[in-house]
């Protein structure tokens, strides 16, 4: 297994600066996620970096949707991938939503967005243990600053963080 790097973005709301600061950091990601609310700006973005894979979903206030789906399953180095933007499984009231999906689907990592607030946790009880991640809103966070996430895939197993810009 070769290493690899995916970025992961969520909340942008019109901060098409935040992600290419931070693209601009990551040179080296191979993929770049969407978790919605903020479809236009991300579709911008994917014309200036050809080389990269991008994938995205719809968030509660993308009006503007060029058909992306509510949620989505992705496949990537053996590691499969439940992306959605986290308001279909009111994500604000609680996680159970999301987990019970996640583990039905049998995801190693259910990526969330529209709490605007980084979060991650390991839910090592569930009979296919699971990540929970949010990168945070990489435009309105409450601490005032831009987040984004990072996953790094290696030979040793997978690794989820936060960055700000």
């Amino acid at each position: 297994m070769r290493k690899m790097k995916i970025l992961i973005f969520s909340d942008s709301h019109g901060d098409l600066d935040s992600m290419k600061k931070a693209l601009s950091v990551h040179k080296d990601a191979e993929y770049v996620f969407f978790l919605g609310d903020g479809l236009r700006e991300f579709a911008y973005l994917r014309e200036f970096y050809p080389e990269k894979t991008f994938c995205a979903v719809r968030g509660n206030c993308d009006f503007y949707g060029e058909g992306e789906p509510l949620s989505n399953i992705l496949n990537i180095e053996g590691y499969r991938f439940l992306l959605c933007h986290g308001h279909s499984f009111s994500v604000k009231s609680d996680l159970s939503r999301l987990s019970y999906a996640a583990m039905e689907a049998c995801v190693d990592a259910a990526l969330f967005g529209h709490t605007h607030i980084p979060y991650e946790a390991y839910i090592s009880d569930a009979d296919h243990p699971f990540y929970l991640f949010n990168p945070g809103s990489v435009s309105r966070s409450s601490d005032g600053r831009s987040h984004y996430g990072l996953v790094q895939i290696s030979r040793s197993g997978i690794l989820f963080s936060h960055g700000t810009v």
